[in-house]
C-alpha cells in the first residue's frame, strides 16, 4: 500500500481523477478504452480550452483532447495500475481491467468520488456532509438490486455521473435490470438530474423510449450511453442537448431511425450507431464529427452522403461504413 500511495502522489491532478474513476468499475471487468476516455473528456477530467461562445472545438483542440487521453490511459499502464487488454490485431491495448488490490486502494482513497448502490441500499443517505456527484450502479451486486433510481432521486440533485453496468458480453443474464423509471409507470426520472454530465446506461434491459422524456432538460449533458437498450425511438427533444459530445446507441435492435433534430446539435462528435438505423441526410451535413459508426449505405446517394461527410468533416477520425 505504501508504493501505491507514492506512485499515486506522484500522478497529475487530472490522471488521478482518471484513477479514480476507474473504482466506477468492478473487479476485472472489461473496460473499453475509447468509450473510456470519451467519458474522462465529457467529466471534464482532462482538461480542455475555454471554447464557451466559440461554439465548436477546432480540430486542433479535439485531436489534442483525444491524444492526451490516450496518453494517460498509456501511463496509467506502464505505472502497472492498470492491465492492459489486448486484441488480435495489434499491439494496441484496445481496454483495460483493474486488480482487485488497486480497486482496494482506489476505493480507500477517494473520498467519496464516487458513490455506489450498496451506499444508498444500506440507507447511508447523502447529507450535508455528503454530496452525490457520481453513482455507480451494478446490477450483478446483490446489494445494487434493491436501488431504483425512483427512491435514490431526491438525494441525486447534484449528481453529475450515473453508470449503470449491465451483462457481461456473451452470457446471458438471470438478473433482473435496475429499475430507471419513477414510482408511476412511464414516469421520467431524467428531469430530476439538472446537473448531469455523464448519463451511462448501457445493457439496462428495463430502458424504454418513454424513460427518456423529458431530455431535453439536461443542459449540461455531454455523454449519452443508451446501447444495448430496447429504446424504440429518440424524442425529438434531444435536439436540443446543446453540449452533447457522445450519442451512443449501438445494439438497440429496436431503433430504427434517428431524428433530424439532432443535425441541430453543434458539439456532438462521437455518434455511434448500428448500420441498420437509417441516418436522416441533415445529420450526415453535420461538420464537427470525430468519429461515425456505423452507417449503412445501401444506394448511390447514400454513397455520396458520406463521401461528402468525409470531405467536410476536418475532424473525422473514424468512419464506419456497412454495405
Amino acid at each position: 500500500m505504501k508504493l501505491l500511495q507514492m506512485s499515486y502522489a506522484a500522478l497529475s491532478l487530472p490522471l488521478k481523477s482518471c484513477l479514480l474513476y476507474l473504482s466506477v468499475f468492478r473487479e476485472d471487468y472489461a473496460i473499453k478504452k475509447d468509450p473510456l476516455i470519451r467519458v474522462w473528456i465529457a467529466e471534464g477530467f482532462i482538461p480542455r480550452k475555454d471554447t464557451e461562445g466559440r461554439g465548436q472545438q477546432t480540430r486542433e483542440e479535439s485531436i489534442s483532447l483525444w491524444e492526451t487521453g490516450e496518453r494517460y490511459f498509456n501511463e496509467l499502464i506502464m505505472r502497472r495500475l492498470i492491465q492492459p487488454v489486448f486484441n488480435y490485431n495489434d499491439d494496441q491495448a484496445v481496454g483495460c481491467t483493474v486488480h482487485g488490490l488497486i480497486l482496494h486502494f482506489i476505493k480507500s482513497s477517494q473520498g467519496k468520488f464516487v458513490t455506489f448502490g450498496a451506499d444508498l441500499s444500506s440507507g447511508l443517505f447523502p447529507g450535508s456532509m455528503h454530496t452525490v456527484r457520481r453513482l455507480s450502479l451494478d446490477r450483478y451486486d446483490d446489494q445494487d438490486q434493491d436501488v431504483t433510481l425512483a427512491s435514490a432521486a431526491v438525494h441525486l440533485w447534484k449528481v453529475r455521473s450515473i453508470t449503470v453496468l449491465g451483462g457481461i458480453e456473451g452470457v446471458a443474464s438471470t438478473r433482473p435490470a435496475l429499475t430507471v423509471s419513477g414510482k408511476i409507470e412511464g414516469t421520467s426520472l431524467l428531469p430530476s438530474f439538472k446537473l448531469i454530465r455523464v448519463l451511462d446506461l448501457e445493457d439496462s434491459d428495463s430502458l424504454r423510449s418513454r424513460h427518456l422524456k423529458g431530455i431535453q432538460g439536461l443542459v449540461l449533458l455531454r455523454h449519452l450511453g443508451v446501447a444495448g437498450t430496447a429504446i424504440d425511438k429518440l424524442p425529438e427533444e434531444i435536439g436540443e442537448l446543446g453540449q452533447l459530445e457522445t450519442l451512443d446507441l449501438r445494439r438497440t435492435t429496436k431503433l430504427s431511425i434517428l431524428p433530424a433534430s439532432i443535425a441541430k446539435q453543434k458539439m456532438l462528435a462521437h455518434l455511434l450507431i448500428d448500420g441498420h438505423v437509417k441516418v436522416p441526410k441533415k445529420i450526415l451535413k453535420m461538420q464537427g464529427f470525430e468519429e461515425v459508426s456505423t452507417i449503412g449505405v445501401d444506394s448511390k446517394s447514400k454513397l455520396h452522403s458520406v463521401i461528402d461527410l468525409m470531405d467536410r468533416s476536418e475532424q473525422l477520425r473514424v468512419l464506419g461504413v456497412r454495405l
